[in-house]
């Protein structure tokens, strides 16, 4: 290139200049382009020639190496995004399914509340009869009526029976003598423990809850409400509801399972766990699982998925 030409590349004007950036300095070179004639001005079109080779080669490689490392990075980075977000939905469908159980199990909660303090079942459990057909009419007037509106007007409930030791004969599903649950576990853990219980059987499918009622009046003794809740009605959902390549297992306090459900499908069938297998998985902290748990505010289990 030539002076001239050197100065039209070169020039502010130019919207095609290659190093538009740098170019008061190209300025300055020109200016001493067009004030030097012979070998010195050609030595220095030479100069800006090289000038310009290097910013035409040099910046755009720059950039170029830039876009790929951060495009590396970004590369590199996904897996771990992938999986972040992968245990956020996890956690979210996890804490709204237990929250969802524990709704149904605050109504039934609610439920042996509103019976625990029924004035008039504790007026019936708290009079000495008679005769049996006086114990008969409160039974039939007063007990079942209340009994059977509550199971009838909340889904899943099975049998609302009071156990007493008052001497009342077995009524139906709503009364008994306490002398049929004397010997179970629950029986003796009810009394232990003031309040409402729950106990699950997992091998015979059964949930219900159990509590002493502090009825007051003439007669003091023993009285239990016992509430029979559908099991599968409570944890359908789970099964229905349940997240495809996942496993979920519901203990008690004490660690004892309380319901299980999982969902894998073709090639991924071999990761499917039995309890044992799982708790094996969990102790010895697995990395072959994603595990995560939630924690019925209702019941104290524990939900893990």
């Amino acid at each position: 290139p030539v002076p001239g030409e050197l100065l039209n590349i070169y020039s502010s004007e130019n919207p095609n200049n290659p190093a538009g950036y740098q170019i008061q300095d190209y300025n300055n070179l020109l200016s001493q382009i067009k004030a030097s004639p012979g070998e010195d001005g050609a030595a220095l079109c030479l100069q800006a020639e090289n000038h310009l080779i290097q910013n035409l080669v040099f910046y755009p490689l720059v950039l170029f190496l830039a876009v790929i490392l951060l495009f590396w990075l970004r590369f590199l980075q996904m897996p771990s995004i992938i999986d972040d977000k992968g245990k956020m939905n996890l956690q979210s469908y996890l804490q709204q399914s237990v929250s969802s159980m524990d709704r149904t199990l605050d109504g039934y909660n609610s439920l042996s509340d509103y019976i625990a303090f029924d004035r008039t079942l504790a007026e019936v459990f708290s009079m000495e009869y008679g005769t049996p057909y006086e114990q008969y009419e409160q039974l039939t007037q007063k007990v079942d009526p209340i009994l059977r509106t509550a199971s009838y007007f909340h889904g899943g409930m099975q049998q609302i029976t009071i156990y007493t030791d008052n001497g009342m004969v077995k009524h139906d599903t709503t009364v008994a003598p306490v002398s049929e649950i004397e010997e179970t576990d629950w029986y003796q853990k009810t009394l232990e423990h003031p309040g409402l219980n729950w106990f699950v059987n997992y091998q015979e499918k059964t949930l219900f809850s159990a509590r002493k009622l502090a009825f007051s009046g003439a007669r003091e003794g023993v009285n239990i409400l016992y509430m029979d809740v559908d099991y599968q009605k409570l944890f359908t959902p789970y099964a229905e509801t349940l997240i495809s390549e996942c496993g979920l297992y519901i203990t008690d306090q004490d660690g004892k399972l309380v319901f299980e459900e999982s969902r894998f499908s073709g090639k991924n069938q071999n990761y499917d766990l039995t309890y044992s297998e799982f708790l094996e998985q969990r102790d010895r902290g697995s990395t072959d699982y994603i595990i995560l748990c939630e924690q019925s505010n209702t019941t104290g289990w524990t939900v893990w998925l």
